[in-house]
């Protein structure tokens, strides 16, 4: 596993922001140094408030930092370009806040009725990969943030991997936006991986 000096999550405050933010507060430990921290960006999302306020709450169980921005994505852009001004953003605020990398909780996961264990298409990978290796090289452009790199590290993990690693790293998974939310979204995000933390065994599924 590679290790970086201080790394910034950028998610929604779901399985993979939480994976991600345990696995970078273990790193930190290990280092010593200024610790982690954690953004989520205000994009408009029925859930967004269940969403940074479980992401508020996942920091503070791991005592990362919460980095707050006032930025806002222009309501013109698709979700494409919506997408990458948020991720410039993001590598522009770990440049300036002294994070040298940008950890992306995107994970596209395990295809609809194909299984916990069934991999995401290679496209869909392919595309977030790509978008992460193009955004570091666009935000060392005269921003002041060269040597930030942006990286999506469990965007190729099906929904079985993730659930494990999760379990594995004690992530804080019942602090997740979806845990408790009553939206159609929380519930179906609520099923998919209560079926797949079960697959693996997780502690916090005997019984249920």
């Amino acid at each position: 596993m590679t290790q970086h000096a201080r790394t910034l999550v950028v998610g929604d405050g779901g399985l993979g922001f939480a994976v991600l933010c345990a696995r970078a507060a273990i790193e930190a430990a290990g280092q010593g140094g200024e610790g982690p921290g954690v953004w989520t960006p205000e994009i408009e999302d029925p859930d967004r408030i269940a969403k940074r306020s479980a992401a508020a709450s996942i920091a503070a169980r791991l005592g990362l930092e919460v980095v707050e921005d006032a930025w806002r994505p222009a309501e013109s852009l698709s979700g494409d370009q919506t997408e990458a001004e948020m991720l410039l953003r993001a590598g522009h605020l770990a440049g300036r806040l002294g994070f040298d990398r940008v950890a992306w909780s995107v994970h596209p996961g395990s295809p609809a009725g194909g299984g916990a264990r069934e991999p995401a298409s290679v496209e869909s990978v392919g595309g977030v990969l790509d978008r992460a290796l193009l955004i570091t090289r666009l935000i060392g452009i005269g921003s002041g943030a060269d040597g930030v790199t942006v990286d999506a590290p469990i965007a190729d993990l099906t929904d079985w991997q993730l659930a494990d690693l999760a379990a594995d790293l004690e992530a804080p998974i019942e602090q997740c936006w979806w845990w408790a939310g009553r939206s159609q979204a929380a519930e179906a995000e609520r099923r998919r991986w209560q079926a797949a933390l079960a697959e693996v065994g997780w502690v916090g599924m005997v019984g249920r």
